[in-house]
């Protein structure tokens, strides 16, 4: 629940935090682990035997169901204490299940920035596979795996120049018929240099039947070069079921470290088919 910016924002990181390699090896390396990882995630769910359920699927763990299209899309607003400021159109995601696999498309948002500094125009594309790891029988424990390659088709001020190699675990855990606790930890490669970052997420939150969804609280931190180093998020989030086949979500949110004001995002999630 809550996916689009617990677990499914990205933030650009700064140019010059990144150190690019001229090696062929440090690109192909990458690559190798990113195919066989992907090979690997799929065995689990194979040997489980258990379909995901058809219909809309909102948990970050989730994987949608084998012949399953459905869109995720939204806006999101933020703002710095330098005065510059940020909006969000778009930030959709493509996903349709092919047997125990979930494929993703990102065609990257449009991106509109004005105040301190102004500019416009899309963000990298990014293309993804997810599939689940383990599900327990009482559908109360889920772990799913997920890779993502960013592909550097953005405008200057926004693309990572050289594509870039996403690796996530997520979990679902469900306490009890109300509570439940989301939690991601993802490995981020920048310019396949070997520079490599992370980040871990916690969200737990509760369900609320009366409006066919739940809300939550979470914490995020980055991980900058494998030390402990890094920035803290905190934010919160209103899900609100609208049907069988659509669902709406409202959060909000702060990073600690900078100080920067509230950040706003709504985010509507789809099924395309039935």
């Amino acid at each position: 629940m809550f996916s689009t910016f617990i677990l499914g924002h990205q933030e650009n990181l700064p140019k010059g935090t990144m150190k690019k390699s001229n090696t062929r090896s440090s690109r192909i390396v990458p690559f190798l682990i990113a195919l066989a990882h992907g090979a690997f995630l799929t065995l689990p769910a194979r040997a489980q035997e258990i379909p995901a359920s058809p219909g809309l699927t909102i948990f970050p763990a989730g994987v949608v169901s084998s012949g399953t299209l459905q869109l995720d899309a939204g806006i999101s607003y933020s703002n710095t204490v330098s005065g510059k400021k940020g909006l969000h159109i778009g930030r959709a995601i493509l996903r349709y299940g092919v047997g125990p696999v979930e494929l993703q498309a990102e065609p990257g948002s449009q991106v509109v920035h004005w105040g301190a500094e102004e500019y416009h125009g899309f963000e990298d594309m990014r293309l993804g596979m997810k599939t689940t790891l383990f599900r327990s029988a009482s559908g109360r424990a889920h772990i799913s795996g997920q890779g993502t390659m960013r592909i550097p088709t953005g405008i200057a001020q926004l693309t990572a120049g050289d594509p870039e190699l996403h690796l996530s675990t997520i979990a679902d855990l469900m306490l009890g018929d109300l509570f439940f606790l989301s939690t991601r930890l993802d490995w981020h490669s920048p310019y396949f240099s070997g520079d490599e970052s992370g980040t871990i997420r916690f969200f737990p939150g509760i369900a609320i039947p009366s409006i066919s969804g739940g809300a939550g609280f979470g914490w995020a931190r980055n991980i900058d070069n494998r030390s402990l180093e890094g920035s803290s998020t905190i934010f919160a989030g209103l899900f609100l079921g609208l049907g069988q086949a659509t669902a709406l979500e409202l959060n909000a949110g702060r990073n600690l470290s900078t100080k920067d004001p509230l950040f706003y995002g709504v985010r509507i999630y789809r099924l395309l088919t039935r």
